[in-house]
């Protein structure tokens, strides 16, 4: 419903979430890769602007919290100085729609950063509505996925992704100097992809 302006205002983002909907789609309203295929349309269309990757997006568990204040201090350095913009939902402000934040971000982001344990794996949110476009955005954007193991846990899908750390290293059996090397090594896979 509604007159064609050629704006993609709230009105068509809705219609796009409901046949995201109908197709089983994650329904960000975003009309990306998946929706376009499903759509029959080609993707990109043609002639359209090319998204900008720029930012690092980090998806976990609020049981881990602790581990991605840890990765927020060792960046912290790089984000002042106007190198990486690093999000996690921490960003979302007081009154926004969390979810659209979420769907925005994770379009957006050239690094994924995944910290990865029994909680996140177990994550409902996570495996429906973070995972998919990210491992998408990987297979066809070239989105770099860094899964950083916090604690043993069956990995799944996210396997086939080279780790941070070895899965036999993980960051709760590791002693704080070795851990602060992990995350060092981080750092560096970020300004490495990013610079790519």
């Amino acid at each position: 419903p509604g007159n064609i302006d050629g704006m993609f205002g709230p009105t068509t983002a809705a219609a796009v979430a409901a046949f995201q909907k109908d197709r089983r789609l994650f329904a960000d309203g975003i009309a990306g890769p998946q929706t376009l295929s499903a759509l029959k349309l080609p993707t990109p269309p043609l002639g359209a602007p090319k998204l900008s990757r720029t930012k690092v997006f980090v998806s976990y568990s609020h049981a881990d919290e602790k581990w991605l204040k840890m990765l927020q201090v060792h960046i912290a350095p790089l984000e002042r100085n106007g190198i990486v913009v690093l999000w996690d939902d921490t960003k979302i402000a007081a009154g926004r729609k969390w979810r659209e934040e979420i769907a925005t971000a994770i379009q957006s982001a050239k690094v994924a950063v995944l910290l990865i344990s029994a909680y996140f794996m177990a994550s409902e949110f996570i495996a429906e509505n973070e995972l998919p476009p990210l491992l998408e955005a990987a297979e066809h954007e070239g989105t770099v996925i860094l899964p950083v193991i916090i604690s043993p846990c069956v990995m799944g899908n996210i396997s086939e992704f080279q780790a941070v750390n070895p899965p036999s290293k993980p960051l709760v059996d590791l002693n704080r100097g070795d851990r602060d090397r992990v995350w060092v090594n981080v750092v560096e896979g970020i300004t490495a992809a990013l610079n790519e």
